[in-house]
């Protein structure tokens, strides 16, 4: 029996296929190399929700290549797009790594934010 406090995100994490019958976990990808993706018919068979969350000053995955991935997908999938202005590449991680240097003010209150949308759009 699921504990009623227990968030919609943590009640979905903690699913088993034994207590659901069947459960697949949401598909995540993070930071992806969006050129991987510019083969012809690459993305054609992606007929899920997609969020693609970016930071205006990220130089490694910049704004421009989620727009790519928006734009090639427009006519059969729609691509929810967020653009957080400040944040980095690493910006979405926890640790980042060393020598590196965090563009946001205040990165505790975006990791929250940033959780909290990716686990509305999953669980829904």
């Amino acid at each position: 029996m699921a504990n009623t406090t227990e968030s919609p995100c943590n009640q979905a994490v903690n699913r088993t296929p034994k207590a659901c019958g069947f459960w697949f976990p949401p598909p995540a990808l993070v930071a992806p190399p969006t050129g991987f993706f510019q083969i012809p018919g690459a993305l054609d068979a992606v007929r899920i929700p997609v969020l693609a969350w970016v930071g205006s000053e990220d130089s490694i995955t910049p704004p421009a290549q989620t727009e790519w991935l928006a734009h090639t997908m427009r006519d059969w999938q729609a691509v929810d797009v967020r653009v957080t202005h400040g944040a980095g590449h690493f910006s979405f991680m926890d640790q980042p790594p060393p020598q590196t240097t965090e563009p946001l003010a205040d990165k505790h209150a975006f990791l929250r934010e940033h959780s909290s949308e990716v686990c509305k759009f999953v669980v829904g």
